[in-house]
């Protein structure tokens, strides 16, 4: 009688030691879970705003502008066109768009997949995340192809060359145009999968 008191003592004892642990692994797991999460709504809240108020608008506009410069120039019969034309395209480039810029800040997305915090992430929470910053990639691709076509240099003595420079520009904006619509929509709904009460997508709702 004595033994078995004994060992359910022992048995009581282990049983409330496992419970004990897998309470405070649960709590750890969540809190980890929880910090991560903040970190990541803050940083696609950030991108958010960024695409919304700055980047998209500026894109559109240096197509706009540039477009509408090549249709002038190819009527302008004076020499120096090349000389002229890069100086518009650096200008335009770098008051209008800033393609250094880090739109979608990665590091807590990289530091959560090296942590493996993300097995406490739902499917559904992992699907947009997955595809947000998939989507991030390509804008990143999208905002080098930018850099790359402004540091070419063109020739612009003929109105056929002028309309090749046109054409290429309007192709990689409007690339660049469509990544920033796409990353802004997956953005949008990886917020609202992560924290549906957030305040940025009820502003956004009711609009």
């Amino acid at each position: 009688i004595k033994t078995m008191k004994v060992f359910k003592q022992i048995v009581i004892t282990i049983f409330s030691i496992s419970l004990i642990y897998v309470g405070y692994t649960y709590y750890k797991n969540h809190k980890e879970k929880e910090t991560y999460k903040t970190a990541l709504v803050k940083d696609l809240e950030q991108a958010y705003r960024r695409i919304s108020l700055e980047e998209l608008e500026r894109a559109k506009r240096m197509n706009k502008n540039i477009q509408n410069y090549l249709d002038t120039i190819i009527q302008d019969p004076t020499a120096s066109k090349e000389l002229r034309l890069k100086h518009f395209l650096i200008s335009e480039k770098n008051s209008n768009i800033n393609l250094n810029l880090e739109t979608l800040e990665d590091s807590n997305w990289k530091a959560a997949q090296q942590s493996g915090v993300l097995l406490q992430f739902s499917k559904k929470e992992l699907v947009v995340l997955n595809k947000a910053y998939s989507l991030n990639e390509v804008l990143k691709k999208a905002k080098e192809e930018v850099k790359k076509l402004t540091l070419e240099s063109f020739p612009s003595s003929t109105k056929d060359e002028i309309h090749t420079i046109s054409y290429k520009y309007s192709i990689v904006l409007l690339k660049l145009e469509a990544a920033l619509y796409d990353l802004e929509n997956a953005i949008k709904n990886a917020i609202e999968a992560l924290d549906s009460d957030n305040k940025l997508i009820k502003e956004l709702n009711i609009k």
